[in-house]
């Protein structure tokens, strides 16, 4: 995999003071840029080119870390899981590790990339997957977010209380957008098709869809939940759009087959409409790569995996998971413990503003389906 920062663009070099610094003093000031500096500084300058070479390792996952802050154990365990021998090898005794280690990282005061000495090419994969993949849907995300909300903001401008809508996010807000991706993608790693599933061989992982539920339980706030759940609303309203676009050029009823009509199921057509629901957990636990480039129509088909929708939120499971494996965010909501507005932050348990507000400031642990039930379907996850 190509270095995002080796590649010596034709520039003209810089020279004069910035040059003329002791080594030690050039390192010192490419450990304090971000990565965009950085990346502009070394295609500029061929001396500062050679003294990231000697340093690269370090150097990058510095960027690392300043880049994705409190989310770079998600990005190490995503890396992780993304490689095609995790995928061929997955099961429940693989998975396992995985998820301890996950849970352990998480109970750590902070955590970097550069203390775990994560190898060169997982720091490059990691900085290509954030800057080509997760950065351009969170922007994406945001955008469709704050379109729904403004929607909503301009139909109830008489009767609703809702402010006006901002035109851009704050720091927190922004992470947590990141941080659900993330999170959905080792999710789809994990428990879905993945990036690597063969489309003819079905993944059985072992965990019930109970199991799923009580590892979210054990992982996640409520709040984070719905994050995931919001991004993967989005998901599939890219998804259905596609559909929409192809659904009569696959429809066997469609003339082009006619040449080729031997039955009411020509090669080439699909039944999208019998299908579309099943079809569209596949298609989002495929993984973020594939919801930014969807290209390969190939892909567009059916497959067996443990991973769909009800698994992340279906009522049914998520009873049942309370019965048999209450967990602590269960007896926080039955006393109803305070759970205030404590700041714009993501870093411990602080919940967003409108949590605490649909809340009245007590702990809940409604989630999925449930919470969608109990809010009356209102569209608040497509509000983000």
């Amino acid at each position: 995999m190509q270095d995002p920062a080796i590649s010596v663009a034709k520039m003209s070099p810089i020279s004069g003071p910035l040059e003329a610094l002791p080594p030690e003093v050039r390192r010192h000031l490419l450990t304090m840029m971000e990565f965009n500096g950085l990346r502009a500084l070394v295609h500029a300058s061929p001396l500062y080119h050679e003294q990231y070479l000697l340093d690269r390792q370090w150097l990058l996952g510095q960027c690392v870390d300043k880049l994705l802050g409190s989310v770079n154990i998600e990005a190490s365990l995503v890396c992780q899981s993304s490689t095609a021998s995790f995928a061929q090898t997955r099961t429940r005794e693989s998975i396992t590790p995985l998820l301890e280690s996950y849970k352990n990282r998480q109970d750590l005061p902070s955590f970097s990339l550069i203390e775990e000495s994560l190898p060169l090419d997982d720091i490059i994969w990691i900085l290509l997957f954030h800057t080509s993949i997760v950065v351009p849907l969170a922007n994406r995300y945001s955008a469709w977010a704050l379109e729904n909300l403004a929607k909503k903001t301009v139909a109830n401008e008489a009767s609703s209380s809702l402010v006006g809508v901002p035109d851009s996010l704050s720091q927190s807000e922004e992470t947590r957008i990141i941080r659900a991706l993330y999170r959905l993608q080792l999710w789809c790693n994990l428990f879905g098709i993945g990036l690597h599933q063969e489309i003819d061989k079905p993944f059985y992982s072992g965990y019930s869809s109970i199991d799923l539920l009580t590892i979210h339980a054990s992982h996640f706030e409520p709040w984070e939940i719905e994050e995931m759940h919001c991004v993967y609303l989005f998901s599939e309203t890219i998804y259905r759009q596609i559909f929409d676009q192809i659904r009569w050029d696959v429809d066997e009823r469609n003339p082009k087959f006619d040449a080729i009509r031997k039955d009411d199921d020509p090669e080439g057509s699909f039944d999208l409409d019998s299908n579309e629901d099943g079809l569209l957990n596949r298609m989002v636990t495929q993984g973020l790569e594939l919801l930014h480039i969807i290209t390969s129509r190939a892909k567009l088909c059916l497959h067996t995996g443990l991973l769909t929708g009800d698994d992340l939120k279906g009522m049914g499971a998520e009873e049942e998971r309370r019965r048999c494996a209450p967990s602590d965010q269960d007896l926080k909501e039955k006393r109803r413990d305070p759970l205030p507005f404590q700041g714009d932050r993501v870093d411990g348990v602080y919940p967003p503003f409108a949590w605490t507000f649909i809340w009245g400031g007590t702990y809940n642990n409604i989630t999925g389906d449930s919470l969608w039930d109990f809010m009356g379907g209102n569209g608040l996850r497509s509000w983000g």
